[in-house]
């Protein structure tokens, strides 16, 4: 059983964890071209994601005094009426991805 709010946070989140993933690899990978006397002048890889939209389509089969609760398998989500469904759009800007400035130190 997933709850809405989980699964919401959880997408913002993995944006998150997928560009802490790339700056470390951009880390790895400056040391690399500091350490390549033909790569020193080069520029950098590193990821940049300007605006993410996700959307996600839902069916909310019950909804509890606790809250709402998503109750549906992927296999009964195939098989909701399209009038059933709902969709879900989820929208980071570069502000809400890019990390805070270290101030240098």
């Amino acid at each position: 059983m997933t709850r809405f709010s989980d699964l919401v946070g959880g997408l913002g989140t993995d944006l998150v964890r997928g560009r802490t993933h790339a700056d470390r690899a951009s880390v790895e990978a400056a040391r690399l071209y500091a350490d390549e006397p033909l790569l020193r002048g080069a520029r950098i890889p590193h990821m940049s994601l300007a605006d993410v939209t996700i959307e996600v389509k839902y069916a909310i089969s019950l909804v509890s005094h606790k809250g709402t609760e998503i109750l549906v398998t992927p296999g009964e989500l195939a098989d909701t009426r399209p009038e059933h469904l709902g969709t879900l759009t989820l929208r980071f800007t570069e502000d809400d991805l890019e990390p805070p400035a270290h101030p240098a130190g």
